[in-house]
């Protein structure tokens, strides 16, 4: 940030005996055991971040609701948000009893993959069936799901057509059974319809990496768009792997892999396909490596699409118009730096005729408007914060979340915002100077709220879009099982340029002994796209710190 660059320090201090690890008690090593993350999270703390899911009819939504007695599903409904148990537990229990070689417990339910379109209708997964639900009823179904989706072939959204590839080359297969060839160049590593894994591991030096398909239909299922993966002349880092112990001696393994500078590279090409007349559609853009791949979205107008470059190195972006019929490439926007272009985001808005971007070009993350028709750009918001994330823009609103806004409040933690789309109106939809994170309806009136820091434990609520006026509490963190455990203190110090200002935190050993010294360790991340600061309540527990200082003893006088 442009004048005050917020360092990372987490750091973690731990107590001092006057022997060396091998002192650590029995009793230690439990309680460095009982705050690990997994024996904590609503088991002995409740709450700390709520999932919430909108019914999808729009009346309500649900969530579950964690305490010592064990878990409830719950919803709010969206007209006088009043929170209520979302089924009899004890009825479901039962009649899932009866299907199951299981005895379930209404305060136990797991409800693997539920989904709730209303009050009387959802389904789920519970110990490998899949059932729906009429929770008004009190009426339980085994169904049958559809055909499982295989992962090498992907319907078009009129479900006229199935893609697949075969022998490295992309087909589409009708309804009737009729097949239709539409790349014919491929060849092994030259590969359509297919991507490269981050972690694609090769046994041995020469072997094949695993297979992968990947398409993107267009919602008019008139087009395809897919890449073509050019591993030809790209080289492989290798492994040795011991891990197998029937093995005498190590697995030979391999990636491909550069390093700064290489050329010998992964390349991926976009290309699409023409449905209706089979022809392929490259655009004649540079080549970019698997890191830097052009990203493609597509358009509220049919057979339109937008392109953004990415130059390796991360200082050279353009943005482009491409309309697939008549082969028309046009620049709508380009942004360089001498540092970085550190996550650009950019939204589409074809009715309006208008893309949202967030860019740092002026040294802050701050939201620009750009006219797609004549190219214009101009800022919607003009300050010394920076903007996170995107949430929605709807009748000329933009909705965002962003940092250090207000001046008295911790840069790391996040308000939600909204904004007109000609920089006026400018409000704050969570005044509380806390981090929120935010899950907004399908609809937008409303949004969910989970706010914390590290001193502070999670309420989740219910608020409207309009003004922020909670409606409603959802959940509220119970932390009181923690008899001894303190939360970490949180500073603020000067950095040795004399001008930057450091946030950390600081965590103390549950047993802390004032009239000790302890010695510190300091728990850093080296990369710079990441941080360690725990911003919201859950990250104080699930960072592991705690525990890790009750079993790293130090040999030293006190």
């Amino acid at each position: 940030m442009k004048n005050r660059i917020i360092l990372l320090l987490c750091i973690t201090f731990f107590a001092l005996t006057s022997f060396a690890q091998d002192q650590l008690s029995k009793s230690d090593y439990d309680r460095a055991v009982s705050y690990l993350w997994s024996n904590l999270n609503n088991k002995k703390v409740f709450n700390l971040y709520t999932n919430a899911n909108w019914f999808e009819d729009g009346t309500a939504l649900w969530f579950v609701e964690y305490n010592l007695d064990g878990k409830t599903y719950k919803k709010t409904d969206l007209s006088k948000y009043q929170k209520s148990s979302l089924f009899d537990h004890q009825q479901l229990a039962e009649k899932l009893s009866n299907h199951t070689s299981k005895s379930l417990q209404a305060s136990s339910l797991t409800l693997n993959g539920l989904s709730v379109k209303s009050s009387n209708e959802m389904q789920f997964t519970s110990e490998g069936k899949q059932f729906k639900y009429d929770a008004l009823k009190n009426e339980l179904t085994l169904f049958e799901p559809e055909d499982k989706k295989s992962e090498f072939e992907t319907k078009s959204p009129d479900k006229k057509w199935t893609a697949y590839t075969d022998d490295y080359n992309l087909y589409i297969k009708a309804q009737d059974g009729s097949v239709k060839q539409l790349s014919f160049h491929g060849k092994m590593n030259f590969e359509y319809a297919s991507y490269y894994g981050w972690y694609d591991i090769i046994l041995g030096e020469n072997g094949e990496r695993p297979k992968r398909f990947w398409v993107n239909w267009s919602e008019n299922s008139e087009w395809i768009y897919t890449s073509i993966v050019d591993l030809k002349h790209a080289e492989k880092m290798h492994l040795l792997d011991w891990s197998v112990d029937s093995l005498y001696r190590p697995q030979v393994k391999s990636y491909y892999r550069g390093s700064p500078g290489d050329t010998t590279m992964v390349y991926v090409h976009p290309v699409f396909f023409n449905i209706k007349t089979g022809e392929e559609v490259r655009v004649d853009l540079p080549k970019a490596t698997h890191i830097n791949q052009t990203e493609v979205r597509w358009s509220e107008d049919p057979g339109i699409v937008y392109l953004l470059e990415q130059k390796r190195g991360y200082q050279e972006i353009r943005l482009y118009r491409y309309d697939l019929n008549l082969k028309k490439l046009t620049q709508l926007y380009e942004e360089k730096s001498n540092t970085n272009i550190d996550n650009f985001e950019y939204r589409v808005y074809d009715e309006e005729g208008k893309i949202i971007l967030l860019s740092e070009r002026s040294g802050w993350r701050q939201i620009y408007q750009l006219d797609i028709a004549s190219g214009k750009l101009s800022s919607v918001t003009n300050g010394e914060y920076y903007v996170n994330q995107l949430m929605r823009f709807e009748d000329n609103e933009i909705f965002f979340t962003a940092s250090a806004v207000d001046p008295n409040a911790n840069p790391y933690h996040q308000q939600l915002y909204k904004i007109k789309i000609n920089g006026k109106g400018f409000k704050a939809l969570t005044p509380d100077l806390l981090h929120h994170q935010i899950n907004a309806s399908k609809d937008g009136k409303y949004f969910v709220d989970n706010m914390s820091s590290a001193t502070e434990p999670t309420k989740t609520l219910l608020r409207s879009s309009k003004n922020g006026k909670v409606l409603a509490e959802l959940t509220k963190a119970d932390i009181s099982q923690l008899k001894s455990w303190k939360t970490p203190k949180i500073f603020s110090t000067t950095s040795r340029d004399g001008i930057s200002e450091i946030y950390g935190a600081l965590w103390l050993p549950t047993n802390f002994d004032p009239n000790k010294k302890y010695p510190i360790i300091d728990h850093s991340y080296t990369g710079p796209h990441t941080q360690m600061f725990p911003k919201d309540f859950r990250r104080v527990l699930s960072i592991g710190n705690q525990a890790y200082l009750i079993l790293v003893n130090f040999g030293a006088p006190p």
